[in-house]
């Protein structure tokens, strides 16, 4: 149930969010940095930029290469070598994948 006045603060603020929650992630989202999408990347290369890249694992080391700018965070199936002790990446699963993944999320 909305609070008194909440529908009144997102019409004004939030160019119409319907609810506070929608207001509430209108501001998250607008404090975040911009997505790194391919036709940057290709844009960057193409100007000759460097194109910082990392590999994580876990969400305390993503977090700590988003905050430091990193361009590119990479999630692949050498999980299966360097954090579930397997002898290649052939036994990597989806399911694991999808684990990970939601670990840096």
């Amino acid at each position: 149930m909305a609070r008194s006045g909440e529908n009144s603060i997102c019409r004004r603020c939030a160019n119409g969010a319907k609810s506070f929650y929608e207001f509430s992630l209108k501001v998250y989202t607008a404090m975040l940095p911009p997505k790194i999408r391919i036709r940057h990347l290709t844009e960057m290369k193409s100007r000759g930029e460097k194109i910082v890249m990392i590999t994580a694992y876990d969400y305390p080391t993503a977090r700590l290469a988003d905050q430091a700018g990193v361009d590119v965070i990479l999630v692949g199936d050498s999980v299966g070598s360097v954090v579930l002790g397997l002898r290649n990446t052939i036994g990597v699963t989806l399911k694991d994948m999808i684990h990970h993944l939601s670990l840096i999320h």
